[in-house]
């Protein structure tokens, strides 16, 4: 998007909504290529899915980020592990004893929801 068309976007926005998406830009911008192309693509993951499933995605990271440190570590290495996985195999090992024991149904349905939009 050119800043032009940035700057129209921006505008149809309340100033709260401008602010908040302004200060996601400037930190996005600040942050390495990759990690940048990595937000990028995460983005057009969560858009691609249909309104419901975004709105599972987006609550899922707000319980996310009210985890424990240690919870939120945790999963977040579990993510990693799973997001080169085929779909089908990440269901299986989600499906696991293993798994089902090691994270509590709340933490379970935020991963199932995140690795929607976890790219490899």
């Amino acid at each position: 998007m050119t800043p032009e068309q940035k700057e129209r976007w921006l505008e149809k926005l309340s100033p709260e909504q401008r602010q908040n998406i302004e200060r996601q830009l400037n930190a996005i911008q600040k942050l390495p290529p990759t990690l940048q192309n990595r937000r990028l693509r995460q983005a057009q993951l969560l858009q691609s899915l249909p309104p419901q499933r975004q709105n599972q995605v987006r609550r899922s990271l707000n319980q996310f980020t009210q985890l424990p440190e240690d919870r939120k570590a945790l999963i977040n290495r579990e993510l990693q592990k799973m997001s080169p996985l085929p779909d089908e195999d990440r269901r299986a090992y989600m499906n696991t004893e293993e798994f089902r024991n090691r994270y509590s149904a709340n933490e379970q349905q935020i991963m199932g929801n995140l690795s929607l939009v976890t790219p490899e």
